[in-house]
């Protein structure tokens, strides 16, 4: 029986949380056949009105002030099922009336595992977290088939070498990587750097940062304008969006090999350039031939997050269990003491930094 699912995330931002959140209720309705509304809190000072426009020329998008609010708009917009992305902890936020699904994005210890069925969004956070025992519905990977790049407009050379990065503001944060930017800039004339919506964290020519930009259009022709992603997150990523989509068109990823969440450089493996420091990302960066890169596949990603994958892993992890579920408050897992251990040994090591 096809259900109304509302998709609910506490802000509707430009993030990747975000475009997470839209390519399931895209998906949801092309591939699986429900229908999706969207459900988000009005008070969030991380709303974006181009992402909110966005949504809405899409789908319904209905907005809610207080959380008492949350289950009189599931009803008005005859929802049978509450999606929820979140941080994974149990913050109360669930469906009192419809059952939960509840999808957890960073390391979070299995006794907080909340609503009617609960996954992780990667492989690395499910084994990490809870020995494989809470399942996994990853983020759809997809990009528009889009041709061209921004080199002539930005005033880039075609022969130029480029690095480029997109993500949180002030997700650019490794400080060799910061460093080598700068080292890279004074020592090499033909080598740029392109930012969407990164802080400006160095004044030079050929650094350049860009206005982020909710259009999937333009974010193409952005990693178009790269020979490479300089991907440089101290934490890590527990997915890593912005890696996938590098990836799947056909870009390697630069990145630093020790940040904590480390699902990105498990999937990429060997299309990834790992640095440690300063010296060794700038003769990477100074290694790199354009010409050379282009002749190697370098997408580790389309097969296994295309749509069609990853919506059969959200019908079967999150909508069927959600349904079985008699209960609102708990998901049915098979979770026993030695799983639980996953989670204590990753906080151990990410607090020792191994």
């Amino acid at each position: 029986m096809k259900k109304t699912i509302a998709f609910h995330s506490n802000q509707l931002s430009i993030r990747g949380t975000e475009v997470a959140l839209y390519d399931y209720a895209l998906h949801n309705e092309a591939v699986l056949g429900h229908r999706s509304v969207i459900v988000y809190n009005t008070t969030s000072p991380h709303n974006d009105a181009a992402a909110l426009a966005k949504f809405q020329a899409r789908f319904p998008v209905a907005g809610y002030r207080d959380r008492s609010e949350l289950d009189p708009l599931l009803a008005q917009h005859g929802a049978g099922l509450l999606y929820t992305i979140k941080a994974g902890k149990d913050d109360g936020l669930w469906s009192r009336t419809v059952p939960t699904m509840v999808h957890a994005v960073f390391p979070t210890n299995p006794s907080q595992a909340h609503g009617a069925s609960y996954a992780f969004i990667s492989e690395w956070l499910s084994r990490h977290c809870s020995n494989d025992k809470i399942p996994c519905v990853p983020h759809i990977v997809d990009l528009p088939d889009v041709d061209g790049d921004l080199r002539a407009e930005l005033g880039i050379p075609a022969e130029a070498k480029v690095l480029g990065c997109y993500g949180g503001a002030h997700s650019f944060d490794v400080p060799s990587a910061i460093e080598a930017v700068r080292q890279v800039l004074d020592r090499t004339a033909d080598t740029w750097f392109v930012f969407l919506n990164i802080a400006r964290f160095v004044d030079h020519p050929r650094a350049l940062f860009l206005p982020g930009s909710s259009d999937m259009n333009t974010k193409t022709r952005f990693i178009n304008t790269c020979d490479a992603m300089l991907h440089a997150r101290l934490q890590g990523e527990s997915f890593g969006l912005a890696c996938g989509e590098f990836s799947i068109r056909n870009k390697p990823v630069l990145t630093y090999a020790r940040s904590k969440h480390r699902h990105h450089i498990d999937v990429l493996g060997d299309a990834a350039f790992l640095y440690t420091d300063a010296a060794s990302l700038v003769q990477i960066i100074e290694k790199l031939d354009p010409v050379a890169l282009q002749q190697r596949s370098w997408d580790r990603y389309s097969a296994r997050y295309n749509p069609e994958v990853v919506m059969d892993l959200f019908d079967q992890h999150l909508i069927q269990p959600a349904l079985r579920n008699p209960g609102r408050a708990k998901p049915q897992l098979d979770l026993r003491w030695g799983d639980r251990i996953s989670y204590y040994r990753l906080k151990l090591r990410m607090r020792l930094g191994s």
